[in-house]
């Protein structure tokens, strides 16, 4: 994602994760403070977004779950892959995830990144679920399990 070890290339790597936390932990919740992040990060994703949830029942889960989020970086670095998981990336993060006996819950894409909270669940839900109806998968998406009201 961000290459080199300069000290700007650091900064915008430290905004790029301050502004996750931010929105992953609902401080951003209105247009004015995304513009805000938006001028201020010089990468800013673009739509459209997904949301992955990993679990592992591995003993060392904190160190698996930072290598598994390293690994989540490269793979989707070309954002062209968010919006449909191609079949070789796919294929390429189901053996990961073998390896480290993990499951991931994958949501529908949105465009507005304030809507992340209800998009957060789905990816969460499709893991529950998932791990639970199809043991041998590993990749479980929230629209294979969703059922329309």
């Amino acid at each position: 994602m961000l290459k080199g070890k300069t000290s700007e290339n650091s900064m915008e790597s430290v905004y790029l994760k301050t502004f996750i936390n931010e929105l992953f932990n609902g401080r951003i919740v209105s247009e004015k403070q995304l513009d805000l992040w938006r001028k201020n990060c010089r990468f800013f994703p673009k739509p459209p977004y997904r949301i992955i949830t990993v679990n592992t029942n591995s003993s060392s889960e904190k160190n698996v779950l930072s290598y598994i989020s390293k690994y989540f970086q490269n793979l989707f670095s070309d954002q062209s892959l968010l919006p449909k998981m191609t079949q070789m990336a796919s294929n390429e993060l189901y053996i990961f995830l073998c390896k480290f006996n993990a499951h991931c819950g994958v949501s529908n894409s949105f465009e507005n990144l304030l809507d992340i909270g209800d998009y957060k669940i789905q990816a969460a839900d499709a893991m529950c679920i998932g791990k639970r109806l199809d043991v041998h998968s590993r990749i479980h998406f929230y629209k294979d399990y969703y059922l329309p009201a």
